[in-house]
């Protein structure tokens, strides 16, 4: 392998302190892993750019906002990167030059002779942006030290241009207007008095990648398809933003930052996050900070257990190190054994507070529903630093495997046809779920329910409207409980289908299945052993699958688990997709009830993924001669001529909400539990604006399409105090999770093996 792409894996995945055959032996796995990179030959220069980056407690203080300016505002530009000051603009040098560049940074560190003990701030508020703008006195230091970084670039024929904008701190920008006020609130919570220290960081990215959206592996995929994208644990997919727009089944095209591989990846099994996550950290010396002084003709020696070590000069290394590691790696290059290293901590605790500091910068810091993740920081080998800030959140000091206990079901098909994923609102954090089977309301709770309620925020960046106000504080005084038996408030059950036939083997399954015939011919063991007859033949199935085994058992397993907790249903409505029907029978049958289903045009999926028609339907005649017990004489709420391809996600949102209020309100007076058995998304919108919600934007609507499994549920309650007032509970059984299973060919066991 050529010198030069030695070069560049050693700039992207590390070099540190590592001797020329750990080099060389590192390189060659990171140069093995991108083995398939279509990139790998291009010798296109890396992005750099120089930061000052607070650690400490006033770091504490900015994710904290973070956190809650996303929960309670929504994403704005500044979740996209850690906590910093820009000093200079981005600047292009060739890999070759790390070296040169790490060393001048060090070099214009040494040059500090009268660094302030803190960072002074001028809090700064406009139309579209809100932060904190450096005081003159020492943004003129850091301008100096910009311009000596520039100066010895210049050496290296490398332009580095200063930041020509009033040195600061954002803290939110590019923001919906109506929640300047909000941002401003909380901004002016932050303790800006709190003690740091400020490190100067050198950071580089892949320019190709400046303008996509990161998101964050959450779980391993095996592509099932030549198209798919392998995804391993800590990798991150850089894709285009136009994705989100175009993408409707879930899948999406995006490439690998740990391989370089393109292909198409379930959006289910990632989330978003910050671009600074698959940054490089290069180098980071500590210039502001009364918890440390910078010794830069402190060299020390290079290695060994037993040698004379200076703490301060630990100190400063040790950013993100975990005392768990083999080794710490300091500025200047030395490197020191755990041994050594635990005996400093134990002899100095103030280094484990700087370790304790750092590593809050790997905590998950926003709520979810992509993630605002905080920095997971590296020591100054570059390797990548990590601030993540996603789309579809995760909560404090969250593990990865907190963020979601259940890995969501994709099935990988041949072909473009892919599992449509799906979110539901999550319930109201206020309202903890009760066991006591009654819901206690006391005259303080009544007399709080006619309390105004000017506006409240939610995930995706809307405001309530006034009127909801009212019932979202009546939702704060209620505690919810998961009725047990036919008596106490109304309940609706919304389930998402279970595991459909075209999702799991492609959309050619139709074409494997039947022979010229038109007979329906079996070749796995999870295809149904027959299938009902369509009006037009086998293509009528195109838009409109039915079930796997495997989805019948699922809605089955449902139904057993609803009766094990003694949950009665009174009225069952299904969206005409034979999909839903056949779950809503097989649901039936688990849970022992003798219902009729009621099949509702307007509980069908979003119009504007079917650009070529709405699909046709099987009639109540076709369902009943088929075995399903739908109701002949229902009269539609929602006409299937009223149905438009041309329906915008607001107008979805609105269409499931008209009919879901509805369908309750036809049967207010004789009372009893509601099931709706529908689609993944119709989760969140047969329920969302019946708790008091907006419906969300076009991107927000987008972005929670990917988390909802097949046969999930959400439950919505009535409030027994507040008339036609409903909020979302804990669905009150248990998640069913279970791994794919890819297609065995039995060939493979007499192909000889390689190695």
């Amino acid at each position: 392998m050529s010198t030069y792409l030695l070069i560049v894996f050693l700039t992207k995945h590390g070099k540190g302190a590592w001797s020329p055959t750990q080099q060389m032996a590192k390189s060659a796995i990171a140069l093995l892993s991108h083995v398939n990179d279509p990139t790998l030959d291009d010798k296109v220069p890396r992005d750099y750019i120089l930061y000052l980056c607070p650690v400490g407690q006033l770091q504490q203080e900015f994710l904290d906002y973070w956190q809650k300016s996303y929960q309670e505002c929504g994403w704005n530009r500044a979740h996209n990167y850690f906590p910093h000051i820009t000093l200079c603009s981005f600047f292009q040098a060739d890999d070759s030059l790390v070296s040169q560049l790490s060393h001048a940074i060090k070099k214009v560190a040494e040059r500090i002779t009268d660094a302030p003990e803190s960072v002074e701030f001028d809090y700064f508020s406009s139309t579209n942006f809100i932060g904190l703008f450096i005081t003159e006195s020492f943004a003129q230091m850091l301008k100096q030290i910009t311009t000596d970084f520039a100066e010895e670039m210049k050496k290296a024929g490398v332009t580095v241009e200063p930041h020509k904008k009033q040195l600061h701190v954002s803290l939110a920008y590019q923001f919906p207007t109506d929640k300047k006020e909000k941002l401003e609130t909380l901004a002016k919570t932050i303790n800006l008095k709190a003690p740091a220290r400020w490190d100067l960081r050198l950071y580089s990215r892949d320019r190709c990648k400046a303008n996509c959206q990161v998101r964050k592996v959450l779980y391993t995929h095996v592509p099932g398809a030549p198209d798919e994208l392998e995804m391993c644990d800590g990798d991150f997919i850089y894709m285009s933003e136009s994705e989100l727009e175009t993408s409707t089944d879930g899948w999406f095209l995006g490439t690998s930052w740990m391989t370089g591989c393109i292909g198409m990846f379930p959006g289910i099994y990632t989330e978003r996050t910050a671009e600074t996550e698959t940054w490089t950290m290069h180098r980071s010396i500590p210039i502001v900070g009364t918890d440390l002084i910078l010794k830069s003709e402190q060299n020390g020696p290079q290695t060994g257990d037993n040698i004379g070590i200076n703490p301060q000069l630990l100190r400063s290394s040790l950013y993100s190190s975990d005392h768990s590691c083999a080794t710490y790696v300091n500025h200047f290059g030395a490197q020191f054994s755990k041994a050594a290293s635990q005996r400093l901590l134990s002899s100095d605790p103030s280094l484990m507070v700087n370790l304790e500091n750092n590593r809050l910068e790997r905590r998950l810091v926003l709520m979810p529903s992509s993630s605002l993740t905080a920095i997971p920081e590296s020591t100054v080998v570059p390797t990548p630093l990590t601030v993540s800030t996603s789309g579809s959140l995760s909560s404090a000091v969250m593990t990865k495997a907190a963020v979601s206990t259940t890995k969501p079901l994709v099935h990988t098909s041949s072909n473009a046809s892919r599992p449509t994923v799906t979110v539901s609102s999550s319930s109201h954090p206020s309202l903890p779920l009760s066991t006591s089977g009654t819901v206690t309301v006391t005259a303080a709770v009544a007399a709080n329910v006619s309390t105004p309620v000017t506006s409240s925020s939610f995930q995706d960046g809307r405001s309530s409207s006034p009127k909801h106000s009212n019932r979202m504080q009546a939702i704060d005084n209620i505690a919810p409980v998961a009725t047990i038996g036919t008596k106490g408030p109304r309940q609706l059950y919304v389930v998402r289908h279970g595991e459909r036939i075209d999702f799991t083997f492609g959309k050619d399954w139709i074409q494997n299945s039947f022979n010229q015939a038109g007979k329906y011919i079996r070749y796995d063991l999870n295809m149904p052993k027959s299938v009902p007859k369509r009006k037009c033949g086998p293509q009528d199935f195109k838009d409109d699958s039915p079930l796997t085994v495997q989805g019948h058992f699922q809605a089955r397993l449902l139904g057993e688990a609803m009766r094990e907790k003694e949950i009665f249903i009174s009225h069952v409505y299904s969206s005409p997709s034979l999909r839903c029907v056949e779950t809503a029978s097989s649901l039936l049958e688990g849970l022992t009830a003798s219902l009729e289903i009621n099949v509702e045009y307007g509980l069908f999926e979003w119009m504007g993924w079917y650009q070529n028609g709405i699909p046709k339907f099987m009639s109540l005649q076709e369902l009943s001669s088929s075995g399903h017990v739908v109701n002949l004489n229902h009269n539609p709420i929602w006409p299937l001529a009223k149905c438009s391809i041309q329906e915008t996600s607001e107008q979805f949102y609105d269409r499931c909400y008209q009919v879901t209020k509805e369908i309750l309100k036809r049967h207010e007076s004789e009372g009893g539990s509601v099931l709706i058995v529908s689609h993944g998304v119709n989760l969140d919108t047969c329920t969302r604006q019946l708790v008091g919600q907006p419906p969300r934007s076009h991107a927000g609507f987008h972005e929670i399409l990917h988390k909802i499994p097949y046969c999930a549920m959400s439950v919505a309650q009535e409030a027994t105090v507040v008339r036609d007032t409903w909020y979302l509970i804990e669905p009150p059984v248990l998640p069913f999770a279970h791994t794919n299973n890819p297609k065995y060919n039995w060939t493979s066991l007499t192909t000889p093996s390689v190695l």
